[in-house]
């Protein structure tokens, strides 16, 4: 493409002739902040009111390298150069500024206007470095005018720029969005940047005063993701207008959030932020209705119960756009200063060399993602590894688990046992106390019965005073029963008490066992084995006393059936015989 062509086909897309003036607003952003969009919206909808009869068009950031050089050879000594109104005059954004040094710069014959702009240096070294050549630069450029949207950009306009200066308002507040009749609910538009004084729990009793007076709460912010579209940008600023137009009142600490409350005669709670824009922008907006400025969230409710109480706001823009045309027809009542040769433009401003360092820049970057990338794919790796170690730790304290489930099960099982094998020889215990009491009735029985033998011997020597001397041979025989009857009382006393001392001693095992959960298996084996040791002492005790108390009750038996059958003589001959065998 030649230059003649280059040159006619920007002509043709930005519909510039040379029967119309032209006023290029050059600057505007092509991002997702709609506070810089709706500055660039306001600003062509603004010059369109006041001047209809001419061509108002704007240049992108995007666009800015690819058209300005055609703009300075199609512009006429008529024609008007904006300068993208906003908050980036200083050193915070470089981009920005070196676009607008380079204009002035080179555009030094036609009118250029820097609509209102936030003036910020940072109070260093290198911030009083770029003041001072951006004063020097601005201040060079007779055509130069400037306009400031607070206090402070106004004071240092005007003592360190050597130019027309005046201050105004934000020239988003010179349009008019009609209210919507349909409004519901509250909108909540905080900042998430270092400018924002509030807290995340600020934040969240914001939210939770709005919630108790309004039933639907809507939260959004003035910044918001968008493509890059040119030609969509106005289509969703007017979606976000559309937005606080629907909403009763808005909560904000954002300087736009205000002003599109404002422009949409919607009531506004402002909370002031790290710097004073807001403060500021509240102070001018004096003569709107509807708009609260509180210190703290702990005055929110009381401002929100105030401005509910407001009705019929709306707002009127012509005070505004009066001032606005005030300004712009003295600056156009001063004609152009010609002949201002164009400044060559320095290194530090040279458009090649500026994208130049802008790609090799992007080059930088690209190299800086692809290394944090081989970073994170390096922690990525080490991550997997350390992931993979920490599922095989939890795998063994899965398996760790499972095997004291499995001893606690054998334990449980264990107890279970043991309470079994308690029950079993506490109802050996029960049979053995029976038995004792029916081996007590029997004793009781063989002595009813030594009592009858007396009777019958008393008797005997009522009838045979003969058998006296057999009657004392009987009675030294009764003598020696007694005796024995005695014995087996005792032997009964010592087996009852050894019978208690086994079911204490039998107690306190089982109670020691069961309180120290059985330490180990074989332990238990072995209490178990000692039990079943003591069990066949006890049987065999048992077997040895039902004998000899079988002996004695067949001694006793034979005794009384000899009396019966063969008398007293061959009786005791009989017994002295057991006696003898014994």
């Amino acid at each position: 493409m030649s230059r003649i062509e280059y040159y006619n086909e920007v002509s043709k897309k930005y519909n510039m002739t040379d029967e119309k003036r032209n006023f290029v607003i050059i600057g505007s952003p092509n991002h997702g902040n709609m506070g810089d969009v709706a500055i660039t919206w306001s600003t062509i909808k603004l010059l369109e009111q006041l001047y209809p009869d001419d061509n108002v068009f704007d240049i992108t950031m995007d666009e800015f390298p690819y058209e300005i050089d055609a703009i300075f050879h199609l512009l006429k000594s008529k024609d008007v150069i904006i300068l993208q109104g906003g908050g980036n005059l200083g050193n915070m954004y470089p981009d920005d500024e070196m676009i607008r040094r380079y204009v002035i710069s080179r555009f030094r014959n036609n009118r250029l206007i820097i609509f209102p702009q936030l003036v910020y240096f940072t109070d260093d070294s290198d911030g009083k470095k770029e003041l001072e050549i951006c004063a020097r630069l601005y201040s060079d450029n007779k055509n130069l005018y400037m306009l400031a949207r607070d206090k402070y950009s106004f004071c240092i306009m005007t003592k360190y720029f050597k130019v027309l200066s005046a201050r105004t308002v934000d020239v988003v507040l010179s349009q008019k969005v009609q209210g919507s009749a349909l409004r519901e609910g509250a909108m909540i538009c905080l900042r998430g940047d270092k400018e924002s004084i509030l807290s995340d729990e600020n934040k969240k009793d914001i939210v939770d005063i709005v919630s108790s007076l309004y039933s639907k709460v809507v939260t959004t912010d003035t910044v918001i993701e968008f493509d890059g579209n040119k030609n969509e940008r106005f289509e969703r600023l007017a979606d976000k207008l559309d937005a606080f137009q629907n909403a009763e009142i808005v909560i904000t600490d954002r300087l736009h959030g205000l002003i599109f409350s404002v422009i949409t005669s919607t009531p506004c709670v402002v909370l002031p932020t790290v710097n004073t824009k807001i403060i500021s922008a509240f102070e001018d907006l004096d003569m709107a209705t509807g708009i609260a400025l509180i210190k703290s969230v702990e005055e929110l409710k009381d401002a929100l119960l105030n401005l509910q109480l407001c009705s019929d706001i709306s707002y009127d823009n012509k005070l505004v756009v009066e001032q606005y045309k005030t300004i712009l027809d003295k600056i156009f009542k001063i004609p152009p200063i010609q002949g201002q040769e164009t400044e060559e433009v320095t290194d530090n401003f040279a458009l090649s060399a500026y994208w130049d360092y802008k790609a090799y820049e992007s080059e930088c970057w690209k190299k800086r993602i692809k290394e944090d990338y081989d970073k994170l794919q390096k922690n990525h790796e080490e991550r997997i590894g350390e992931i993979c170690v920490y599922k095989k730790w939890v795998d063994n304290l899965e398996k760790q688990k499972n095997e004291i489930s499995f001893q606690y099960d054998n334990l449980l099982a264990q107890l279970q046992d043991i309470n079994s094998a308690y029950e079993k020889q506490g109802k050996n215990l029960e049979d053995r106390l029976k038995e004792l009491t029916e081996y007590k009735l029997w004793v009781d029985n063989l002595q009813n019965q030594n009592e009858a033998f007396k009777m019958q011997i008393h008797l005997l020597e009522k009838n045979n005073e003969s058998a006296k001397s057999e009657l004392s041979h009987a009675q030294k025989k009764y003598l020696e029963i007694q005796e024995k009857l005695k014995e087996m009382k005792n032997e009964e006393s010592n087996k009852q008490k050894q019978v208690n001392i086994q079911l204490r001693e039998l107690y306190n095992n089982v109670r020691n066992e069961r309180e120290s959960k059985l330490k180990t298996v074989t332990e238990l084996q072995e209490q178990i084995e000692n039990l079943e040791n003591e069990k066949k002492d006890l049987k065999a005790v048992i077997v040895q006393f039902e004998n000899e108390k079988m002996r004695e009750r067949g001694i006793v038996s034979k005794t009384i059936r000899c009396l019966r059958l063969y008398g007293i003589r061959h009786t005791i001959r009989s017994c002295i015989a057991e006696l003898r065998k014994k």
